[in-house]
């Protein structure tokens, strides 16, 4: 059977991506794609990418948040690394250290990792 590229890829438990292939044309009257974005993420796994979507929605309403997520975006899913992603932004190293700190802490208190303080 031939397929597509990957139209969306899952972290599993073990922590590796699973890919999810739609066949061209296939699926249930042409609506592979739709179904697969729709299919329930299990239960610890839906709980992180709510806090990442938590933290994400936090980090663009804070100070320089347009700036802040350009910074991450590129440095999470661009697989730049943190000093190029801070060039890129056209911040300080520093700054960027911050901003990812700030950016994980809030993930993390969203999972229950940290105790829950004064947010930057």
């Amino acid at each position: 059977m031939q397929t597509t590229k990957a139209v969306k890829s899952i972290k599993g438990a073990d922590g590796k991506l699973h890919d999810y292939y739609a066949p061209p044309g296939g699926g249930e009257n042409g609506r592979t794609v739709e179904r697969l974005a729709l299919a329930e993420l299990p239960p610890a796994e839906e709980q992180i990418l709510t806090a990442v979507r938590t933290a994400i929605d936090a980090t663009e309403l804070s100070a320089a948040g347009r700036e802040r997520m350009e910074m991450l975006r590129q440095y999470y899913w661009g697989g730049v690394r943190l000093q190029d992603a801070a060039i890129k932004a056209h911040v300080d190293y520093r700054t960027a250290r911050r901003w990812n700190a700030a950016f994980a802490n809030r993930v993390a208190r969203s999972l229950g990792y940290l105790p829950r303080g004064k947010a930057e």
